[in-house]
């Protein structure tokens, strides 16, 4: 990947701040959520096209939420799969998104936005993105969490294989859904209409594309 030089300082100055040696603190849920704000207004700035007001677009119940997901999978990573996030695992994860970017200056701003605090960066803009790639991994392949879907699907998938099930009766534990082909139905629109009848009580119509996918 070509970068140009101009952009060589500013990387360099992004890795140079996450490899400072931070005092660890307590953050408040308060304080998380006005670093919350301060990331999002960076985002907000340069969103094309954007019309309302920050406050309006983003409230605060927005910002709260997404505290509350990452601090939740924080949670759950310690709780349910004895893994907590350590202060070397966020050190890492800033090392390898101050590494990998491919907008500097973006990151630039977001650590200005920060008070130019690596701990603030660590705990704000590292933990959301390190614990959401960590639970979806552990969620992916918990077999305690799965093992009753799993022994179901396996369950319908042999007996499909026998030809004890009909795919197409109702009681089979899924949902039969006829397509009907319709030239003049858009792609788009054919699936915008599957997820407004999930029932799969009405024939559906669909494109050309979307039955050849079906």
């Amino acid at each position: 990947m070509a970068i140009r030089a101009g952009k060589i300082p500013v990387i360099l100055g992004v890795l140079w701040l996450v490899a400072l040696p931070v005092s660890a603190r307590d953050l408040t849920f308060e304080e998380r959520v006005d670093a919350q704000r301060a990331i999002e207004k960076v985002y907000w700035a340069h969103q094309i096209g954007a019309t309302r007001p920050f406050d309006e677009a983003v409230p605060r119940s927005v910002l709260e939420k997404k505290v509350q997901a990452y601090l939740r999978q924080s949670l759950a990573l310690e709780k349910f799969w004895h893994t907590p996030v350590s202060a070397e695992m966020l050190r890492r994860e800033s090392e390898r998104i101050a590494g990998s970017t491919r907008m500097a200056d973006r990151l630039k701003e977001l650590y200005t936005a920060l008070g130019n605090d690596p701990f603030l960066f660590q705990e704000t803009v590292a933990r959301p993105v390190l614990v959401d790639r960590m639970a979806r991994s552990f969620f992916s392949t918990d077999q305690t969490i799965h093992s009753a879907s799993r022994s179901q699907i396996e369950g319908f998938h042999r007996r499909l294989s026998e030809g004890s099930l009909d795919p197409f009766s109702r009681s089979a534990g899924g949902i039969v859904t006829e397509l009907l082909l319709d030239p003049e139905v858009g792609a788009e629109v054919a699936r915008a209409g599957s997820r407004a009848d999930p029932t799969g009580a009405h024939p559906l119509k669909v494109s050309a594309e979307r039955f050849q996918e079906a």
